[in-house]
């Protein structure tokens, strides 16, 4: 569970659509997968900072512009939120809503990531209370 100051959106695959988001948080950590010669369930992080200076760092994600892209124009129009991108290998990427073995089993260390993301900028990050936490 997060604070009320924290907001989770799915962004899809909207590409420029997400530029108005960064003019709204002071915060931003892009959950995204990663195409990359590595392991599926391999986990990247990396600030946006170090997104700008090397941008073969994010070979391609899901989106329709890249998120180096999206950082550079955010900044064009004047929006500096600190982003973070955290991003798992894929199995397969083909359409569908299953997730592959070697995703799920790695799905509690990216979520970890996040809420030490999250705690680190000084926002609540807790695991849900309940069966399904």
């Amino acid at each position: 569970s997060f604070g009320n100051d924290v907001s989770c959106i799915d962004g899809g695959t909207a590409g420029a659509g997400l530029l108005s988001l960064f003019g709204e948080f002071s915060h931003i950590i892009i959950i995204d997968a990663i195409s990359s010669d590595s392991s599926p369930g391999t986990i990247y992080a990396f600030s946006g900072e170090a997104l700008k200076k090397n941008g073969a760092l994010l070979k391609t994600s899901a989106h329709s512009i890249g998120v180096k892209d999206l950082l550079d124009l955010a900044a064009f129009e004047g929006s500096h939120p600190a982003v973070s991108i955290i991003g798992m290998v894929p199995s397969d990427v083909s359409p569908g809503l299953e997730l592959s073995d070697a995703v799920s089993e790695r799905l509690p260390d990216a979520a970890k990531l996040i809420a030490d993301e999250l705690k680190r900028n000084g926002f609540k990050a807790a695991k849900r209370k309940g069966k399904d936490a």
